[in-house]
């Protein structure tokens, strides 16, 4: 929960580190997944952070605590997959708000989590903070690929004529291990030219 006894602005907001690698919020070499509350939009959103660089992935409601006085109870959660679901609940609501959801797994483990509050002066006391936790299993360290564990099962490489398949080429990966394996640090390569296979988890 969180109440400010001033409106949200660009110089007036706060950012919850759900998950950081380092215990310096500050820090260029930062990477991090946190919440943001207030700034221009008067919004509650998720954003990603790698060194210097921020990316919205959960965009919420715009004027969503667009208030002199800001009342909020903000939720998030990720699954072991890595979905993400963010939520928000106003005093004169029953019920959490969906704010959004969305699929991200560049950040495996977490160290640190904290505050950072952004603000005016003369608006230093006007931030109030309960019950705020982070709570879920030990992370797993993430299984490191070796050789033969990922392999092409399928190739198409010449779709035409097309024989009760779509007319696109394509190749078909193979998980040989019981793990799962996370794919952001792998690339297809051909001809020279890098392929990154993104974000993809290849379940056993």
């Amino acid at each position: 929960k969180i109440k400010i006894n001033n409106a949200t602005s660009s110089a007036n907001y706060v950012r919850y580190y759900v998950v950081a690698d380092s215990s310096d919020l500050l820090s260029s070499d930062l990477n991090a997944y946190y919440v943001m509350i207030g700034n221009t939009q008067d919004e509650i959103s998720l954003y990603k952070q790698t060194g210097n660089v921020r990316i919205k992935i959960i965009d919420g409601e715009d004027k969503r605590i667009d208030f002199s006085t800001v009342e909020v109870e903000v939720k998030l959660t990720r699954d072991e997959e890595g979905n993400w679901d963010l939520y928000s609940k106003l005093p004169t609501e029953e019920e959490f708000f969906k704010e959004g959801t969305c699929y991200d797994i560049s950040l495996l483990n977490s160290k640190y989590s904290g505050l950072f509050v952004q603000y005016s002066s003369g608006n230093k006391n006007n931030y109030y903070f309960k019950d705020w936790f982070v709570e879920g299993e030990k992370a797993k360290d993430p299984y490191l690929l070796q050789k033969d564990d990922l392999v092409f099962s399928e190739l198409m490489v010449k779709p035409s004529p097309k024989v009760e398949l779509p007319a696109v080429e394509y190749i078909e990966l193979y998980n040989r291990t019981d793990e799962k394996l996370y794919l952001s640090s792998c690339s297809l390569v051909d001809m020279g030219k890098k392929y990154p296979l993104g974000n993809a988890v290849l379940l056993p």
